[in-house]
């Protein structure tokens, strides 16, 4: 069974009916409005929902093998077989992707039961540091540093390299987290991550003198652009 949109030549949606064939589902709207000459060959019959194809199809394959059917996880496919549940659970793989399951009887007592599977991608929080240069260059994209005993892969580089003579060179970046079993410690990168503080405090006392801030309002404005991403004017060590 298959659900049609029937268009009028003048663009008017004329319903959504079943039927196993546009032809069918023709004749049951011209039957649902009393209308018993030939069907109008020029209305606009689009099929929709496949959705609800693919729900029939899965039912029908678990009361026919007498099984669990599986298939991947969709909005559309999952809102179908809610609605066309007596009831449903969510459980988890030993790999953590939900499954989603739903089980019901038809009108002649044929049970059935279907299972979606959704991957749970977990999404790796970027974070902006500052990584400080140390006599050996700066790290590409795809490298591991590390800093403060966490070990870090470096997502991308960003604005200028900054040239101190005192704390030495150093550059905005995107790193992530890692495991230290990704990577062997003598492949980690000799450079070093800085993680940023939102504590204006570094922007009012720098190890640089005379790159304090002239007042609170001011440390908080240079504190706040540099913890975005957006500035250069990170902290200098003494």
């Amino acid at each position: 069974m298959s659900y049609y949109r029937i268009t009028s030549t003048q663009g008017v949606v004329l319903g959504t009916y079943a039927g196993a064939t546009p032809e069918a589902a023709v004749a049951a709207m011209d039957a649902d409005a009393g209308h018993d000459g030939p069907a109008d060959p020029t209305l606009l019959v689009e099929r929709v929902m496949p959705e609800v194809d693919q729900g029939d199809y899965l039912v029908e394959q678990s009361i026919e093998h007498d099984r669990i059917e599986h298939a991947d996880h969709t909005e559309g496919l999952a809102y179908y077989l809610s609605m066309a549940s007596e009831d449903s659970a969510e459980t988890r793989t030993a790999e953590g992707d939900a499954v989603y399951e739903y089980w019901g009887t038809t009108p002649d007592g044929d049970e059935w039961r279907v299972h979606l599977l959704r991957a749970i991608v977990e999404e790796t929080a970027e974070i902006e540091v500052t990584i400080q240069e140390r006599g050996n260059g700066f790290p590409l994209a795809g490298d591991y540093v590390s800093g403060d005993s966490e070990l870090y892969r470096v997502v991308r580089l960003s604005g200028r390299i900054h040239t101190d003579g005192t704390a030495g060179n150093y550059a905005n970046a995107t790193v992530e987290h890692a495991e230290w079993d990704a990577c062997p410690e003598s492949e980690v990168h000799t450079a070093h991550v800085v993680l940023r503080s939102t504590d204006a405090w570094w922007a009012w006392h720098d190890g640089s003198s005379d790159r304090w801030s002239a007042s609170t309002e001011e440390a908080e404005v240079r504190c706040a652009e540099w913890v975005a991403g957006r500035s250069d004017d990170g902290p200098v060590e003494a």
